[in-house]
C-alpha cells in the first residue's frame, strides 16, 4: 500500500469475479471466493497460492477465518456453512440452513444467524 502499486491480483489464474474477500488474523493470508463457487487462499506478500477449495455449483456468499487462523468458514447460497482446515484444505464440519447474516463468536465456538 505504501507504493500504491498492485502487488498481485486475486483474479490471476482465471478465478473470475470476486464475491467476497477476507484476511487471516495474522495478515499473512488472503482468502477469496468467486461467483462460480471457487475459493482460493494466497500469500499476501507473494501471491503464491496456498489452497484452492472448490465448492458445489450452488454459489458461495461469504468466507471468513476463525480467530486463530486455522479454520476457514464458507457460506453458500443454499444456506450451507462449511468449515475447512486452512492449512490442508480438508473439510472439518458442515452446518445446514442458516439465516443471514452470519456471525462467528471470537473463540469460534458458536455460529449465529
Amino acid at each position: 500500500m505504501r507504493s500504491g502499486e498492485l502487488s498481485y491480483s486475486l483474479r490471476k489464474g482465471g478465478i473470475g469475479a470476486i464475491r467476497w474477500i477476507a484476511f487471516s488474523p495474522d495478515g499473512r493470508t488472503v482468502a477469496s471466493i468467486n461467483f462460480e463457487g471457487a475459493a482460493r487462499m494466497g500469500d499476501v506478500h507473494t501471491g503464491e497460492l496456498k489452497q484452492s477449495l472448490l465448492e458445489s455449483s450452488n454459489g458461495m456468499w461469504w468466507i471468513a477465518f476463525a480467530p486463530d487462523g486455522t479454520t476457514v468458514w464458507k457460506g453458500t447460497a443454499d444456506g450451507t456453512v462449511r468449515s475447512w482446515n486452512a492449512a490442508t484444505g480438508k473439510l472439518k464440519r458442515e452446518c445446514i440452513r442458516y439465516g443471514k447474516p452470519i456471525a462467528l463468536s471470537p473463540d469460534a465456538s458458536t455460529l449465529a444467524s
